[in-house]
């Protein structure tokens, strides 16, 4: 550990081990990087290999299991809910809110190819940084942390809308998290019930959604529900079934369609699509 004050609002430490165990906790993100070896990751009962250079977020009480294949190595990074919340984040309002949404991935987030270098070498120079504990190594390492975590915030800020910006009011941002948040249950998702808890005009809605966000309402719900819809096809190991009942889906027959008219391909197409590559 780097710090051994009794309230630590970061923490970094590697691990190596043939069973991870680490316990559920409500106040902290973690990242994880595996440095070394395989196995899988399962959140939210999604399963995902995890290979050298796969990097996890992990959100407070999320549910998560580690079975490793191969001893692994991993370097972990913690950092406490009122770290996120006591930090000046200039262009990033609601940054916890963001770093959220990576449970809808199971903590993979990366999308952006360059970041996933830029992360391997920041890891690779924390984990020396533990390593020699030198004078003012904990200082060094929670500037290392920010920059994980601004870009954990805009891998993540990529399934935002089109036209979204840094300048946009906090009733929108409300809107799209209150959208990210209930995914799932369609029943949450009808505009006039988001108006009314947003305090908007259902008259209103449509325009003022569009003019902050460049797209409809619908078609917003309908790309982010296809971008988690593929994550899970590239990433986990549901069936089509346990896919159509996760994303409220009356059977696989309504998922195929819902996909296709809204991807432009089939799953079966987008799925070998992804092997060929």
């Amino acid at each position: 550990m780097i710090n051994n004050s009794e309230f630590q609002s970061v923490e970094v430490f590697y691990l190596k081990s043939n069973e991870l165990k680490l316990k559920k906790e409500k106040y902290y993100f973690r990242f994880l990087y595996v440095i070394k070896g395989n196995g899988t990751y399962t959140s939210f009962d999604n399963t995902i290999n995890y290979q050298k250079g796969t990097l996890v977020l992990i959100t407070p009480n999320d549910g998560f299991d580690f079975q490793i294949k191969k001893e692994s190595e991993f370097l972990v990074i913690q950092f406490h809910l009122k770290f996120l919340t006591g930090y000046r984040w200039k262009t990033i309002p609601k940054i916890e809110n963001l770093l959220s949404l990576a449970s809808q991935t199971s903590g993979i987030f990366l999308q952006i190819e360059s970041d996933r270098e830029l992360v391997g070498n920041i890891t690779k120079a924390m984990l020396m940084n533990v390593q020699a504990n030198e004078l003012y190594s904990h200082d060094v390492n929670l500037h290392f942390t920010n920059t994980l975590i601004v870009i954990a915030a805009r891998n993540l800020s990529i399934n935002k809308p089109q036209y979204f910006s840094e300048q946009v009011d906090n009733k929108i941002e409300g809107i799209l998290s209150y959208i990210e948040s209930n995914i799932h249950n369609p029943d949450l998702l009808k505009a006039k019930l988001i108006c009314s808890i947003f305090g908007i005009s259902t008259n209103y809605f449509s325009n003022y959604f569009k003019i902050n966000c460049g797209t409809s309402f619908k078609e917003y719900i309908a790309s982010y529900r296809i971008k988690l819809i593929k994550h899970r096809l590239l990433f986990g190991d549901k069936r089509m079934r346990e896919l159509a009942e996760e994303f409220g889906f009356t059977d696989i027959s309504h998922l195929n369609r819902y996909f296709k008219n809204n991807s432009g391909v089939s799953v079966r197409d987008f799925k070998n699509n992804q092997k060929r590559r």
